[in-house]
């Protein structure tokens, strides 16, 4: 009976243990990466092709482009992972950053993750998406950005949500 009582608490406090880390691990504290909240969005694309396709939004929608004075310029990270992209909602007066990523699974395979937004055209107000915006506001800005940004990039891709614990999309 002793045993039985010893066998059934170890066994609760390994299902515990177990339950925690991948609590933390789907929340986005232990994830791995640079942005565990952003939001992804898988194309069928290769990674050059997806930034050429970027790059010809902006250049066929100028006002989608952040103003020069702010300083933000698309490119490769200084570590070459991601391609940095930011955008401009004029309308909306919003900076939005997101960034794209090759699948190193699938060469013929790319991301792009919606990482965060900046209310203004004055820097330091960012907010990350899935993590500092309420679930409607949250669930509003990305579904501006497949309607702004994705959409027109005429590519086939499939939102691929979040590894945060984030239960909507």
């Amino acid at each position: 009976m002793l045993m039985k009582k010893l066998y059934r608490n170890m066994l609760i406090v390994i299902i515990s243990i177990i339950a925690f880390f991948v609590l933390m691990i789907y929340s986005g504290i232990l994830g791995a990466g640079s942005y565990p909240y952003a939001q992804t969005y898988k194309f069928t694309v290769n990674k050059d092709t997806l930034v050429s396709a970027i790059k010809t939004f902006k250049k066929n929608n100028p006002e989608n482009n952040p103003p020069k004075e702010i300083g933000l310029t698309d490119g490769i990270d200084e570590n070459g992972n991601f391609y940095n992209c930011w955008v401009y909602y004029p309308q909306q007066n919003e900076i939005v950053y997101f960034v794209v990523v090759a699948n190193y699974d699938n060469v013929e395979k790319s991301s792009v993750w919606l990482v965060s937004i900046n209310r203004g055209l004055t820097l330091g107000h960012w907010r990350t998406i899935n993590d500092d915006i309420g679930r409607s506001e949250n669930m509003k800005e990305k579904a501006l950005f497949r309607a702004k940004i994705l959409d027109k990039l005429k590519l086939e891709y499939k939102d691929d949500g979040n590894n945060a614990l984030v239960f909507w999309k």
